[in-house]
């Protein structure tokens, strides 16, 4: 029984700033990280894909041990894209003979609790920070790896968690008629808020309670012909009462 309790406490998140730093280069976790390149329900021009500067956040539990609000062996280590490959102080604890792991998009350094972490989508998805899309980062991503055996590769597919509105408007056959490149779309009367829970048995997104309906404006999809204009948002999944909103152009 002491023996057991002892290889426990050894699978904490705290063993690895406590190693020398030459026993940690072989104890890098290796991630091979992917998120679907197209919405099927869509169509094939929605793309998803990773970009330079982008963040996520890990949490890991030893293997088939419920995630926990706190002292994860892994709690909210952050992993980073420089445009080719993902980089970060993700390191294997001593004492696990597997994890399990748990993964969101976009990271949040404020994220402490696993079971709770409060997301927003951008109000204004037509804008950037720092050179990342706020559309993008209104993408509310997760994924999951079970039982992963140390030294091996984590695999980790991401899937989106929110709902995505999309808005088509034809162009005009007739030159100065109708709508063109100035056209700006607007989400009015949703909820921006949730909250994000990676624990159970699938990860599940919620309306945060009590947050006020906003306006998104929507993000404008490039497009290489003059046959219209489409514009999309991402927003949790809600129910929209009627006379409350609608689309606006």
């Amino acid at each position: 029984m002491t023996a057991a309790c002892l290889l426990l406490a050894a699978c904490h998140r705290n063993e690895a700033e406590n190693r020398p730093p030459e026993s940690l280069s072989d104890r890098v976790i290796r991630f091979e990280i992917g998120i679907p390149p197209t919405r099927t329900e869509t169509g094939s021009d929605f793309k998803t894909v990773w970009t330079a500067g982008d963040r996520i956040g890990i949490y890991a539990t030893p293997g088939g041990e419920t995630l926990q609000s706190a002292d994860n062996p892994l709690h909210n280590v952050v992993l980073t894209y420089d445009g080719n490959a993902w980089s970060g102080n993700a390191i294997w604890p001593e004492g696990c003979s597997s994890l399990d792991f748990y993964a969101y998009y976009p990271y949040d350094e404020q994220a402490d609790d696993p079971c709770a972490i409060a997301f927003a989508v951008k109000t204004d998805q037509r804008g950037a920070t720092d050179g990342l899309s706020h559309y993008g980062l209104s993408d509310l991503m997760t994924a999951t790896a079970g039982q992963v055996l140390e030294k091996e590769t984590v695999t980790l597919q991401f899937s989106h968690a929110l709902s995505m509105i999309q808005v088509s408007v034809p162009a005009s056959p007739y030159k100065s008629m109708g709508p063109d490149e100035t056209l700006t779309a607007y989400l009015t009367g949703v909820q921006t808020s949730a909250t994000l829970n990676l624990g159970g048995s699938t990860p599940a997104v919620t309306l945060a309670a009590g947050s006020e309906p906003a306006t998104v404006t929507m993000y404008r999809v490039p497009q290489e012909d003059a046959a219209g204009y489409t514009f999309r948002a991402l927003i949790p999944a809600q129910t929209h009462r009627c006379g409350a909103g609608a689309v606006c152009l």
